[in-house]
């Protein structure tokens, strides 16, 4: 299963020095849309919405995905 990568999308917005609601803009979404995609609200966002927001950030939607075993891995490693 695959969720949205969080940290990865701030740190592509962090880069740019653009805020959530520069990227909703960017790619044509609401402001709710794109916060709640970003912080895991919206458990399985649209196609469309991931598409609009890696062409917003010019990254493909695999680069803004993240396994769910990667993300169990990452947690485990964090508390080590």
């Amino acid at each position: 299963m695959e969720r949205v990568n969080s940290s990865h999308i701030y740190q592509l917005l962090d880069a740019r020095k653009w805020s959530v609601s520069k990227l909703a803009r960017e790619a044509d979404l609401g402001y709710a849309t794109v916060f709640r995609t970003i912080n895991g609200t919206t458990l399985d966002p649209s196609l469309r919405t991931l598409n609009a927001i890696a062409h917003a950030l010019n990254v493909r939607v695999a680069d803004i995905l993240t396994k769910e075993e990667e993300r169990v891995t990452d947690a485990q490693f964090m508390k080590a």
